[in-house]
Order: structure tokens, then sequence, then C-alpha cells
């Protein structure tokens, strides 16, 4: 696999993507001072474009039939995805501890199907999405990442595609500098798909206004209606009351 990890970083420090200095709860529940906007990346057409096609570089010469994202950074690689290798998308979400198809976008039987998503910390919902596929009759032809922040090293039993491993500081929250001092609060971004007010509120107001719009766009193809509270948001930002 070539090394990405240089020109992913780099995009990331562009748009803005790296947050350090705050105390941020992930989707681990663990606590780290410093967080990674990838979807705030991807929201840019041609990072997302630039970032998928090093993922359809890595794949191209594997039976691939359909791309699979399940989260809105997930969703938006996806679709660029399946554009370069010029593949079908299936759209997924989350509901309670599983990793559902959206209606009209259910696998067929022996699709070998490329799973995808921005960032991966512990694995859970990549895993939960593998024994979903698997239980279908469909095939894995792999997963991939933008950015993994793992922790410990993770084998999915398939190909893993990972542009660029970063490393940032992880505490338990009974031994979290900051929840000892203290400071600063805590922000939770442990739910960013269900609960994406705290995600957009970490951002300037332009880069919130860029990163909602991409949140209403994912959501509408995911949950159809039921993102009025998200247009105020976007709403509020321009009237300059956030």
């Amino acid at each position: 696999m070539k090394n990405y990890r240089d020109e992913v970083i780099q995009e990331l420090r562009r748009t803005g993507a790296f947050l350090s200095g705050g105390h941020f709860k992930l989707v681990s529940g663990n606590h780290s001072d410093s967080y990674v906007h990838v979807r705030l990346a991807l929201s840019y057409s041609d990072v997302a474009a630039k970032f998928a096609k090093m993922i359809a570089d890595e794949f191209k010469e594997e039976k691939i039939d359909a791309i699979f994202g399940f989260t809105v950074g997930g969703i938006r690689l996806a679709e660029a995805i399946a554009w370069h290798l010029n593949k079908s998308v299936l759209l997924g979400k989350k509901e309670g501890d599983k990793i559902e198809f959206v209606g009209g976008f259910d696998a067929r039987p022996r699709q070998s199907i490329l799973i995808v998503d921005d960032v991966l910390t512990t694995g859970g919902l990549i895993s939960r999405s593998i024994s979903m596929i698997l239980g279908l009759g469909c095939e894995v032809a792999g997963i991939a990442v933008v950015v993994d922040r793992s922790i410990e090293a993770l084998d999915f039993g398939v190909k893993a595609v990972r542009l660029a491993k970063v490393d940032f500081r992880h505490y338990t929250p009974n031994q979290c500098p900051m929840c000892l001092s203290g400071r600063p609060p805590l922000i939770d971004l442990s739910n960013p798909e269900i609960n994406p007010y705290p995600v957009l509120e970490t951002l300037p107001a332009e880069q919130r206004d860029r990163l909602a719009k991409t949140f209403m766009e994912i959501i509408e193809k995911v949950h159809g209606e039921g993102t009025v509270s998200l247009r105020e948001f976007v709403a509020k930002i321009k009237r300059s009351e956030l």
C-alpha cells in the first residue's frame, strides 16, 4: 500500500479539521484533548474526491459490487469512491446496537461490498457491519477509513486500508487530567450521528455552516424528513446567533 499519511494530514490541517487543547468525549467513551473532524474535510468536494481516489486505487483490482457507508462521513466518502470505481452505493444507519441498510438500498445476495468510514476508533460499528453483510449472504471486499485513531491494532479479517494513522492522547474518564482539573469543560462528541450539535459548535461559524449542510444532505438521504432543526441551526449561524 502506498503511504498517503503526509498528504492526508496536510489536507486535514488545511481544512481546519484538527482541534487541539480541548476536552472531548470520543465515540469510545474515552476523553482526549484533541479531535479530528474528518467529516469537515470531506465536506470539501476536492478533498472528498482526493481521499476517495486514494482508496479507490487500493481496491481497483478487487472484486467490488457496491460501496457501503453508514455514517455522515462514511456515506460522503462512499459516494465519492463509488464514482471513481463506477459502482453502486449502499446506505446504512445505526439502529440501537445494530447497523442496518436504509430502505431502498438493500444488498443482493453474493454481492461483494466495500465498507468505508471516515474514522476508525474502536471498530465496533465496522465489525457489526461485517456481521450484517455476511449474514445476508454477501461478501466483504474490505474496509477503508481515512483516519485510524484506534488505540490498539484492529484486525477485521479482511483487506483494510487506513489512509492515515493518527495518535491522540486518550484517557478513561476517571483518569482524565482535564476532568481532574475541571477545565476545559467536556464536549460530548460521542454520538455525532444522533446529536450533531456539539460537533458543529466546536467550529467557527463558516465551518459550522459547511458541515451542517453536509449533515443535512446525508440525514435527508437516510432519514427523509426530520431535518428542520438542522435547517434552523444553519439559519442561526447565518444570523450570527451562534
